[in-house]
């Protein structure tokens, strides 16, 4: 702000940060228009606190056992100090956030959990880079192009007979072999890096326990058994879905290929590759996520269905939803 001209003076901690901004260091850039003119010595230390009951003690634990973290770091991205030093030091572990993701785990900006970033820079870009790839490239099909509003189609099934030539989907290849019938020859594809990162839906099927339940023990032995490598095996020879369990992930493709000899040919390794690069990942949910989701959904489909609406659109939508959360 300083530098913007939109404050005078300001304090920050801790001081090296201050001197990386002048000398245009770490996310900075290029150096600032600021000065340091007195320092203020205190005792400032970066700690990572993790609940008890995770069993974690050590960063190298959080890495040998790939734990799911929720965790709640400054946005480095902001050049928050904490934020930038965290994902430092996390580093030196060999963890990045990413692998946190991967690893089912999610990552929050504890400072405001409930403001929408639709109108942020990097938003705008990814926004109108899908935008730009559907309505002015032409390189995906566009939803009315291949039923009308609020009709269903089945685009494995269209793409298989020609109606158009790639199609975005889920990662279901037993699906894919039963719709397509050898039809045609296809493969696997990673998601296009976006203007900033690669980064899609990728979900799981889930188990909980109803917390009132008579019979905690065996509700958890049950857990314990459907997130296990013989259930993991047995849902991949009946579903071809991947596995949630690294252990499995390495059959995984010999497993499709002995159900349907022809995907050896299309290249399921993506499947695997992408959740070990961790770009698949569950989306955020908002503090009133029925709310958010019920307006955002609806400018989605005003851009990228229907059309004719620029994605600064969603910077009014970032607004609203932000506004609905704070209230």
């Amino acid at each position: 702000m300083v530098h913007r001209g939109e404050a005078d003076v300001c304090m920050t901690t801790p001081l090296w940060y201050a001197g990386a901004a002048f000398a245009g260091k770490w996310d900075f850039g290029v150096g600032l228009n600021v000065l340091a003119i007195a320092s203020f010595p205190h005792d400032d230390r970066l700690a990572f606190a993790v609940r008890e009951e995770t069993g974690l003690r050590s960063l190298r634990d959080l890495r040998e056992r790939q734990y799911p973290l929720r965790v709640a770091i400054p946005a480095s991205r902001q050049l928050h100090p904490a934020g930038v030093v965290a994902e430092e030091v996390l580093a030196q572990y060999g963890v990045t956030l990413r692998d946190i993701e991967a690893w089912g785990g999610q990552v929050v900006d504890p400072n405001d959990t409930k403001r929408c970033l639709l109108g942020e820079d990097k938003a705008q870009a990814a926004l109108e880079w899908v935008r730009k790839l559907m309505w002015d490239d032409k390189a995906m099909a566009q939803r009315l192009l291949l039923a009308p509003m609020g009709q269903g189609f089945n685009t494995q099934a269209l793409f298989a007979s020609g109606k158009f030539a790639m199609v975005e989907d889920g990662f279901y290849p037993f699906s894919m072999a039963r719709n397509i019938q050898k039809q045609i020859n296809w493969r696997y594809m990673h998601t296009p890096t976006g203007p900033a990162r690669r980064r899609v839906l990728g979900t799981t099927d889930g188990f909980v326990i109803w917390k009132g339940t008579k019979y905690p023990d065996a509700a958890w032995e049950l857990l314990k058994y459907l997130a296990g490598p013989d259930y993991q095996q047995n849902q991949v020879r009946s579903t071809g879905l991947l596995p949630v369990r690294y252990s499995v992930l390495d059959q995984w493709k010999k497993i499709c290929v002995e159900r349907f000899p022809e995907l050896a040919d299309v290249n399921l390794d993506v499947g695997p590759e992408a959740m070990k690069m961790g770009y698949p990942g569950n989306r955020i949910l908002f503090k009133k996520d029925a709310e958010a989701r019920q307006t955002i959904v609806a400018a989605l489909e005003k851009v990228f269905i229907v059309g004719g609406t620029p994605v600064s659109y969603f910077k009014d939508v970032a607004k609203q939803v932000t506004d609905q959360m704070r209230s």
